[in-house]
């Protein structure tokens, strides 16, 4: 199940915040994809805006696809999952001498994550309208 919602990214903080008030068992909790040991003030950050973080140890030696790994791990142990997914994003990745190129077949992480959690039948609430200001339907 996909509801799209017509939101800026600006609102999704005071909207957890609400929720948060009605539902006090939801936790946003940071996952890293590195740095498996953090030190105090480092943590003491991250816990300004999250109520947990974590690494798992299945990331240890991950290499680049340990934020796929993470994505996936999130997506797993959830039952809601909440996106800023834009359809009509195309991946970017660096060229040979150090221009940009666009790459139409390269899938972007957050493109991946989200067709796992379609994949998965977890229930999913896209915060992304495109450029005319309508709302993406699959």
């Amino acid at each position: 199940m996909i509801f799209n919602i017509n939101i800026v990214i600006e609102d999704i903080e005071k909207i957890v915040k609400e929720l948060k008030k009605k539902y006090p068992f939801i936790k946003r909790v940071y996952a890293r994809s590195s740095y498996q040991r953090i030190d105090k003030a480092y943590e003491d950050y991250i816990l300004q805006f999250y109520e947990q973080t974590y690494f798992s140890p299945t990331l240890e030696n991950a290499g680049k696809s340990c934020y796929i790994k993470r994505n996936y791990q999130m997506i797993d142990n959830c039952t809601y999952c909440v996106f800023y997914y834009d359809k009509n994003y195309k991946a970017i990745k660096n060229g040979t001498k150090g221009s940009l190129k666009l790459q139409e077949s390269r899938k972007s992480g957050t493109k991946i994550a989200y067709e796992y959690a379609l994949k998965k039948k977890k229930v999913i609430f896209n915060m992304c309208i495109n450029n005319k200001n309508q709302i993406q339907k699959d």
